[in-house]
């Protein structure tokens, strides 16, 4: 086996030896990194930009954690050539789910969510919106069971 099929190359280019970042079956592509990436946290945009109006500490609590998860993901792709896929998206799922609790336990102390019911159009209540936090833990647990 040649020194480049043992390495294993990436579709950004980055090389890992021995190919490592196919742990797990999961590996280093824009699509597979940045697609979590932005599902797991373009909600929290989203309600910071609808709560901003209400409460501006509210807003920019989820516009920062949108921005700190968002910050955290560029800079874990830009170490992808250091680091494992799978430890890295372990990383960015623990540490986005401890954003979006912590997002949604401000929301939800200093905003009566259900004003902003009419513009989120969800039908859900508080109690709801902490459960769908589960799938960051789920998801951990399946790329962990993987």
């Amino acid at each position: 086996m040649s020194a480049s099929a043992r390495s294993g190359t990436d579709p950004g280019g980055v090389t890992r030896p021995g190919g490592a970042d196919r742990d797990m079956g999961y590996q280093w592509s824009k699509g597979a990194w940045f697609g979590p990436l932005l599902g797991c946290t373009l909600w929290m945009l989203l309600l910071g930009g609808m709560a901003w109006r209400v409460d501006a500490v509210s807003g920019m609590t989820a516009v920062g954690a949108w921005a700190l998860a968002n910050g955290l993901g560029l800079w874990l792709w830009s170490r992808r050539a250091e680091l494992r896929a799978p430890t890295a998206l372990q990383l960015m799922l623990g540490v986005t789910g401890a954003l979006a609790l912590g997002t949604l336990f401000v929301l939800d102390g200093r905003v009566d969510l259900a004003s902003l019911e009419g513009e989120l159009a969800t039908g859900l209540g508080s109690r709801q919106l902490y459960g769908a936090l589960l799938v960051y833990p789920i998801l951990m647990f399946v790329f962990w069971k993987r």
